[in-house]
């Protein structure tokens, strides 16, 4: 009689908003013999330096890592161009359209909301470490919907562009791109610090919420306007 060969446990790598939060999820999924929890942590640095030792198959992560509203896409943003191979399930506080389509975009295999019990959560990730997507009918919409207006990135309807100076315009495109932080930074030679100042002053002048609103309604502007700057205005 021929003998079922044992399905391999899958590694997962937990990251919630805190200390606290990863620890009791990792724990949750952690008794379950399907799943080997290889780490946990709410802290971004120290989540880099786990993916890098504990090589996990699927990454669990909430995007307000250190109860920040974006650290956690930030390293998203990062682990897209770092570790391009690895599965990652977002964990959201809710459903959002601006979320969802921002998770995907970073490369998500899936969104799991934290209204569900721990079980549907362990078949999501059963389910996505086989290479399958995991979202509702709902959020895939959400998806299919953005995909549908623009075919490219993006920016806002001309009316608000006035507002913006020529390096605001800049960080407005590279935030529909899904660009961390970091990776802004790069791509235009500044500090950190001074694309948070940006970020900040866009917000004031356009009445947004967050940098994913932002991004979100960049890509949804049917106009099909792309900005980009001269080298004069490149300097601002």
């Amino acid at each position: 009689m021929r003998s079922t060969r044992p399905a391999k446990a899958i590694d997962v790598l937990v990251a919630d908003s805190n200390a606290i939060e990863s620890e009791l999820l990792a724990r949750a999924i952690g008794r379950n013999r399907r799943f080997i929890v290889v780490g946990f942590s709410g802290n971004s640095a120290e989540l880099f330096d786990l993916v890098g030792e504990k090589c996990p198959d699927v990454l669990l992560i909430a995007p307000g890592l250190e109860n920040s509203v974006d650290a956690g896409w930030d390293v998203l943003a990062d682990f897209r161009t770092s570790y391009p191979g690895l599965k990652t399930v977002i964990l959201l506080e809710s459903n959002a359209p601006d979320l969802v389509v921002q998770a995907f975009r970073l490369g998500a295999r899936g969104v799991f909301s934290k209204d569900l019990p721990v079980k549907i959560l362990e078949k999501c990730l059963e389910r996505v470490q086989d290479g399958q997507i995991w979202a509702t009918t709902q959020e895939l919409g959400f998806v299919l919907d953005a995909l549908a207006v623009t075919r490219a990135v993006r920016t806002l309807k001309s009316e608000n562009l006035n507002k913006l100076s020529a390096r605001e315009l800049e960080i407005v495109n590279l935030l529909a791109e899904g660009l961390s932080n970091q990776e802004m930074a790069r791509r235009l030679d500044l500090s950190t610090h001074t694309v948070r100042n940006y970020i900040t002053k866009i917000f004031n002048k356009l009445g947004t919420s967050s940098r994913f609103e932002l991004g979100f309604r960049a890509l949804s502007c049917p106009s099909p306007k792309r900005f980009t700057p001269t080298e004069t205005e490149r300097v601002a």
